[in-house]
């Protein structure tokens, strides 16, 4: 891992709001300020003091970060959490609700004039990364690894108290 910089909070929740208004899925609720940083269960818990920086990660360390502790992605990873073993399980068609194919666009996007907005992880200064936002863009590339560039940029915050985090 590589840091590249130290950023404020606001930079990442601009980041984080642009990742929303990408989503389809989320766009209508961040527009009716039903959804934002901070805002809901998913921030459960997250400690205001964090660090945060623009890293660049490797291939094996973006697909090494883990998703957030939600019954979802403990499904299709059966537990572990890891990208990599959902990549694994779709592949293998053992998730019916998802096909690997459906990934394809949403990984060449990295690839493309246009990428996606940044990944947001969170970490202890020991632990593990886990994700806060992202989770189909991570899940994609974990389907799609030629699409992971040789450096991908991401926010990632750390803090003592992270591990606190309803979600880590």
């Amino acid at each position: 891992m590589d840091v590249l910089r130290a950023v404020d909070e606001g930079e990442v929740a601009a980041a984080f709001l642009r990742a929303e208004l990408d989503s389809p899925r989320f766009r209508e609720e961040v527009l009716a300020g039903r959804r934002g940083w901070r805002m809901g269960g998913l921030f459960h818990g997250l400690p205001a003091a964090i660090d945060w920086q623009r890293v660049a990660l490797a291939p094996d360390e973006v697909l090494d970060i883990l998703y957030i502790d939600w019954d979802w992605w403990l499904k299709i990873t059966g537990g572990t959490r890891s990208p990599r073993e959902a990549a694994r399980r779709i592949h293998g068609g053992e998730i019916a609700e998802v096909e690997a194919e459906q990934h394809r666009r949403i990984a060449a996007r990295f690839q493309s004039e246009d990428p996606p907005p940044e990944l947001i992880a969170v970490a202890t200064p020991t632990g593990p990364n886990v994700l806060v936002e992202g989770h189909v863009r991570l899940t994609s590339l974990a389907v799609y690894p030629q699409y992971l560039p040789e450096r991908l940029e991401v926010f990632l915050g750390v803090g003592d108290d992270v591990g606190q985090w309803s979600n880590y």
